[in-house]
């Protein structure tokens, strides 16, 4: 065969390859990049205290995880802290044990954050799993 001559046969077949390749990359491409729904539009799955969510993951992780994690929840508390320093806002929700309950705001709230310290609120948001303290993500106050 020669270089310059393809049968129409591999001429279809790298054409049908090429589109194949371009079709899976751009739905990956728009999979990735598609926006996650704000917990806003979610219905909470759970409406807890901030000190019985604590409890739950600290004495029983396992069981507690698969309870609560990737779900929506409410949870209401004090807030211990405000931090900054990732460039996002995260509230710590004191609990009665040895962690909190970090809240990380999905977007930046207006004004000075720290006027939510000492204050009694309501965060909805997605349960990201327990280390030291119970991480939420995508956090809203209520």
């Amino acid at each position: 065969m020669v270089v310059g001559k393809l049968s129409v046969k591999r001429k279809l077949l790298i054409v049908l390859a090429v589109g194949a390749l371009v079709a899976v990359l751009t739905w990956g491409w728009v999979a990735y990049h598609q926006l996650r729904p704000s917990v806003a539009t979610l219905q909470a799955d759970t409406s807890l205290s901030a000190n019985a969510l604590f409890a739950a993951f600290s004495s029983d992780e396992l069981a507690a995880g698969h309870h609560f994690m990737d779900k929506i929840l409410e949870v209401q508390g004090i807030v211990q802290a405000v931090d900054t320093s990732s460039g996002q806002v995260a509230l710590l929700l004191q609990t009665s044990g040895n962690g909190n309950i970090n809240c990380l705001l999905r977007d930046k709230p207006d004004g000075n954050q720290s006027e939510f310290l000492n204050r009694q609120i309501t965060i909805k948001g997605k349960c990201a799993g327990y280390l030291v303290d119970v991480s939420l993500v995508d956090c809203i106050i209520q």
